[in-house]
């Protein structure tokens, strides 16, 4: 019987890890996340939208989006 009920908690206990390690990737649904200082640095550097752009993966529409200040979530879609 006690085995029994320890396995019944590891399961439970195992199941509730699984459950908040994948919260924070439920983030990622809202599209691509740009670090507006990284983008700022690079137009300092002379580099275009279109480089920047696909330096960091992201779509130009959406590193322009930081140039109208903050931080940028837009989709690259």
């Amino acid at each position: 019987m006690v085995g029994k009920r320890r396995l019944s908690w590891v399961i439970v206990f195992g199941g509730l890890e699984l459950l908040f390690a994948s919260v924070p990737g439920c983030s990622s649904l809202e599209g691509p996340h740009v670090d507006c200082n990284i983008v700022r640095l690079q137009t300092e550097a002379g580099r275009s939208d279109a480089d920047i752009a696909s330096a960091l993966g992201v779509s130009v529409p959406t590193v322009e989006s930081c140039h109208a200040g903050g931080t940028s979530t837009a989709s690259s879609k």
